[in-house]
């Protein structure tokens, strides 16, 4: 007999332990919050210098652009000359929503999410980054033990981010899109 592959894939979710020694999730996971701090120091940048542009054109500030923007409403991006990276910065502001949503919901895992969030936060979310050391003191775990976690806890965000976070913000976007204007 068959295996339904939905059931498979939807016991693979529940059992994170599994997802952690098989490494789904965990390289993507790893490269996204690796590059989290350099994303975030060139947005806030980007903020930075189109925000008095925006303010010109009316707008309350670029938030408010890419508020208009994102939801398909604003056309006059395109005055402002910066319309390409507007949308980029749209997009990125949805991966920071994302990757911010999926910690939230890792602190609040059973089994050592708070531990989880701290390391994946400490190691790699933080401007001014902890050294590895500086986590195990932190966390009085010896370096294998800690090493085994941070696995652990990249796996888990990966399940959280591409398992749950993802969909339920795609369902929304689409939930948005589909409401008559």
């Amino acid at each position: 007999m068959k295996k339904d592959n939905r059931v498979e894939r939807l016991a693979d979710l529940i059992h994170p332990e599994k997802q952690a020694k098989e490494g789904r999730y965990y390289h993507n996971a790893k490269s996204l919050v690796e590059i989290y701090a350099k994303v975030m120091w060139g947005l806030e940048n980007s903020y930075l210098e189109y925000d008095e542009t925006c303010a010109q054109f009316g707008y309350e500030g670029i938030n408010e652009a890419l508020d208009f923007l994102s939801l398909g409403i604003s056309e006059d991006l395109s005055g402002l000359g910066v319309e390409d990276r507007a949308r980029s910065m749209v997009f990125t502001r949805e991966l920071i929503k994302l990757v911010d949503r999926s910690m939230l919901a890792l602190k609040d895992y059973p089994k050592y999410g708070e531990e989880y969030f701290e390391i994946i936060q400490d190691m790699y979310l933080l401007k001014y980054r902890y050294s590895e050391d500086e986590i195990i003191e932190k966390l009085d775990v010896s370096r294998s033990t800690f090493y085994r976690k941070k696995k652990e806890a990249l796996s888990m965000l990966g399940v959280v981010l591409w398992g749950f976070m993802l969909p339920k913000m795609m369902s929304e976007k689409n939930e948005t899109e589909m409401r008559p204007a």
